[in-house]
């Protein structure tokens, strides 16, 4: 069984859409940090205010809370900003895998002769518009040189050729 190519178009299109949903990703990461960092800080707050007003009882005790306070809120600032850091290290790969922008033919030579593989595979595509206009979903082409045709499959189901 053929397997099934894909274009270069849409391995870039596949490429730009996970770096985009990655871009994405990181933003839910960035707002989620957001949001921790800020419950952590009303928990700072509170706990500030909780150790201001046991003060008056204990002065050691105070400065216990306030500091573990400290301690928690840079601990979750640490965790969010290495969320962050990984989540844009995902997005630049995957955008540097979309910046591939070598130009690619595949040409078959028989009998003195040469055909550039897109130039067929758009050919089979017009046809198959020609004759139908039922919607594509995949396409499936064969060369046979030594028929000097190519043979193609949309859908799994309609077949049809068209000569080289």
């Amino acid at each position: 069984m053929a397997k099934k190519v894909t274009s270069r178009e849409e391995f870039v299109a596949g490429l730009k859409e996970a770096a985009a949903e990655a871009g994405v990703k990181g933003k839910e990461l960035a707002d989620k940090a957001g949001k921790d960092a800020e419950e952590v800080k009303k928990a700072a707050v509170k706990a500030k205010d909780s150790a201001k007003a046991s003060a008056k009882a204990s002065g050691e005790k105070a400065k216990t809370h306030v500091k573990a306070a400290g301690e928690k809120a840079k601990s979750a600032t640490e965790k969010v900003k290495k969320e962050v850091k990984n989540a844009g290290a995902t997005v630049k790969a995957k955008a540097e895998l979309a910046k591939d922008d070598i130009k690619k033919t595949v040409v078959v030579q028989f009998d003195g002769e040469d055909r550039v593989v897109d130039e067929v595979v758009e050919r089979a595509l017009k046809d198959y518009k020609s004759k139908s206009n039922k919607p594509l979903k995949d396409i499936k082409v064969y060369i046979k040189p030594e028929d000097r045709s190519a043979y193609y499959v949309v859908n799994g189901s309609y077949a049809d050729r068209i000569d080289l």
